[in-house]
């Protein structure tokens, strides 16, 4: 990308130079497409239970003021961060109503998973011919050890652990802040 390379080149201090190299583009325009799309630094992943818990906290301490959100989430963006709060967040009103929401979503997941896992299990035990109950049986067992292996490991920590989590966050920032 033509962006990557002149910013390498020309660090990110010359945007009128580079813009000489993307016709129809100004200075302006390069700078921002970098800071909000193409910079490396920038965290496009998903939202994580922590990012949102940590985001509700500082707007709460800071109200809309996106930008000084932003000096404390590294690689979000001030849009990105708005939009995240506004979409997702402003409904809950505190910490405890979005984490019981995420909990419920929690087990919707784990249901989804289960119902996914005993139909492939069906499938593979109707060739045996097992009877109904020792199928359910067996895909019980099996299925529960998988929702503990594969599905909890990618589950954010139960809410009492978070918000201990997120208070020790707290803490060592304050801590770092003085």
């Amino acid at each position: 990308m033509i962006l990557r390379k002149k910013v390498a080149e020309y660090g990110l201090k010359k945007w009128k130079e580079i813009a000489t190299f993307l016709p129809g583009r100004i200075g302006k325009q390069c700078r921002e497409r970098w800071y909000n799309n193409v910079d490396p630094n920038l965290n496009k992943e998903k939202w994580t239970v922590a990012e949102d818990l940590q985001l509700m906290e500082l707007h709460e301490r800071y109200g809309n003021k996106w930008v000084k959100i932003q000096s404390f989430m590294p690689g979000r963006i001030d849009n990105d961060i708005k939009n995240r709060f506004n979409a997702s967040l402003r409904k809950y009103k505190t910490f405890e109503e979005y984490l019981t929401a995420n909990d419920k979503k929690r087990e919707k997941a784990k249901k989804k998973y289960y119902w996914r896992q005993h139909y492939e299990l069906r499938n593979v035990n109707n060739s045996k011919r097992l009877p109904l109950n020792e199928q359910d049986k067996e895909f019980k067992d099996m299925a529960q050890q998988k929702i503990q292996m594969e599905v909890g490991r990618n589950l954010p920590p139960l809410k009492n652990e978070l918000i201990q989590e997120k208070k020790k966050e707290h803490e060592d920032y304050q801590r770092f802040k003085q």
